[in-house]
């Protein structure tokens, strides 16, 4: 995995040749396999297992690792929750879980769109700009610490309170239906702090930030293969 990562450093304009977010993430997969990655299916695993894996991988502000409960110790599954949801790669790596997240802009843009999510602090996210032929990557906590991706995941909380509450005592007769609808959404602006830093690409601390992923990526996990039943996901 940590090759992967020093290619994609050193050759860029490898994963950057196409001018769509799927062939980005398509060349990242690529990569895997010829490094020896095995791709898996989300019916190769157990369903509890899944289950399990499925929300630590989801949480807002959790950064410990997540230990590997399988025997699959050199693997991954693409988009394991569906297209456009979090994360894009879940990589079974020696005793780790990795999770990673694609970003790609078309344009020369230093900031990844991040809509309704912040980074999260287990996640490794790959930033590639099209227009700059450049790539970044960074680990989730490193750019929003916990307690901070949990304030304003708790802004949002309260927020819908305020909603419920409003539309239930104002709304309620509304004649046509129209009610107060509060949408989760995130920016990454100077707005309130001057200076922020919004340029992965141009950002002072890039390398250290890249090189904090390098640390924590192991260079060769074990790659025992296996079909034990223990892993394989149970069918209705």
């Amino acid at each position: 995995m940590r090759e992967l990562f020093e290619d994609m450093l050193a050759n860029p304009r490898d994963y950057l040749q196409a001018r769509e977010g799927r062939n980005f993430e398509q060349r990242f997969c690529i990569g895997l396999d010829n490094r020896g990655y095995n791709r898996l299916a989300n019916d190769d695993i157990d369903d509890g297992l899944f289950a399990h894996l499925r929300q630590m991988v989801l949480d807002w502000i959790a950064d410990e690792d997540i230990p590997n409960p399988l025997d699959f110790r050199k693997h991954y599954l693409f988009q394991p929750n569906g297209e456009q949801q979090y994360p894009d790669i879940l990589a079974f790596d020696g005793d780790r879980v990795l999770v990673v997240e694609l970003k790609f802009s078309r344009e020369r843009q230093g900031k990844p769109m991040w809509n309704t999510g912040v980074p999260r602090p287990r996640g490794i996210y790959v930033f590639g700009a099209y227009g700059r032929m450049d790539i970044t990557f960074f680990r989730g906590g490193d750019v929003l610490a916990p307690e901070e991706a949990a304030e304003l995941h708790e802004f949002f909380d309260r927020l819908r309170v305020l909603q419920e509450t409003f539309n239930r005592e104002q709304m309620a007769g509304q004649e046509y239906g129209f009610s107060a609808y509060v949408r989760k959404a995130f920016d990454q602006k100077r707005g309130h702090n001057p200076d922020a830093v919004i340029n992965f690409f141009d950002n002072p601390q890039r390398e250290a930030l890249q090189q904090a992923v390098l640390d924590y990526l192991p260079a060769s996990p074990p790659t025992r293969r296996t079909s034990s039943r223990r892993s394989r996901r149970r069918r209705p």
